[in-house]
C-alpha cells in the first residue's frame, strides 16, 4: 500500500507489504508491528479511530448475508460484526464524537452504525437502485456523509439531522468518491472524475 504526498505530487512511502493469495482470500498488510488481517477479494476497507485503537473494518461486496468485520488493528483480534446484507460501499469516520460506520448494501439500504457499541443508530434514504459509494467528513465542525449511486446523483447530509443539504448529477453511475473536510468532492464516473465544492453548513 502506497503513501503518496498530495501536495509534492509523489510517493511518500509504502505501508505493509503487497497483498498475498490464499487460496479465495488475500492477507492484507496494514502495517508490520500491527500484523494482518485476513479478507476476501474484492473486499472494501475502511479504518476509524477510537482513542488509542484502530479499528479495522472489512467486507466482501456482492455476497448476500455476509457482515463486515469489526477488527481492533493493534490487537490483532475481531472485535465484532456489522450485520448488513451484502455491501456495496462502505465508510467510517465520527460522528458526535463517536468513531461511526455507514454501510450500503445489497438490499439498497444505507446504514449508520456505532461502532463503540456495535450497533445500528438510524438510516439514510438510498439512491434509486443502489447506493455504490459513501464517504464521511466534517464540514464546518458538523458530522457529514456523502453518497453516490446508480442513479448518477451525488448527496451531501447532515448526519445531525439525516437530511439531504446538497445533490449533484454526474453523467454516469458513481464508481467512487472523496471528500475532503474543506468541502471538496472528487467523483468518479465512467472514465472521469469530477470535482464539486459544497456550500458547506449554514452559520
Amino acid at each position: 500500500m502506497h503513501v503518496w504526498d498530495l501536495t509534492a505530487g509523489r510517493a511518500a512511502g509504502v505501508l505493509g507489504g503487497a497483498p498475498e493469495p490464499a487460496g479465495d482470500r488475500v492477507t492484507i498488510a496494514l502495517d508490520t508491528e500491527w500484523g494482518r488481517i485476513s479478507a476476501q477479494r474484492g473486499a472494501r476497507l475502511a479504518l476509524a479511530t477510537c482513542g488509542p485503537r484502530a479499528l479495522a473494518l472489512v467486507g466482501p461486496t456482492g455476497v448476500a448475508r455476509k457482515p463486515v468485520q469489526v477488527w481492533d488493528v493493534l490487537a490483532g483480534r475481531r472485535i465484532g460484526r456489522l450485520d448488513c446484507d451484502g455491501l456495496l460501499a462502505l465508510a467510517a469516520g465520527r460522528c458526535d464524537g463517536r468513531p461511526t460506520a455507514i454501510t450500503c448494501g445489497l438490499d439498497g439500504s444505507i446504514r449508520i452504525w456505532d461502532l463503540l457499541r456495535l450497533g445500528e443508530t438510524g438510516w439514510l434514504t438510498p439512491h434509486p437502485g443502489g447506493t455504490t459509494a459513501v464517504a464521511i467528513t466534517e464540514l464546518g465542525g458538523q458530522a457529514h456523509a456523502v453518497t453516490g449511486g446508480y442513479d448518477e446523483m451525488v448527496r451531501v447530509w447532515d448526519l445531525g439531522t439525516r437530511s439531504v443539504v446538497e445533490e449533484f448529477r454526474v453523467p454516469e453511475w458513481v464508481r467512487g468518491l472523496s471528500v475532503s473536510s474543506r468541502g471538496t468532492i472528487l467523483v468518479m464516473y465512467g472514465g472521469s472524475v469530477a470535482a464539486f465544492t459544497t456550500r458547506g453548513p449554514a452559520v
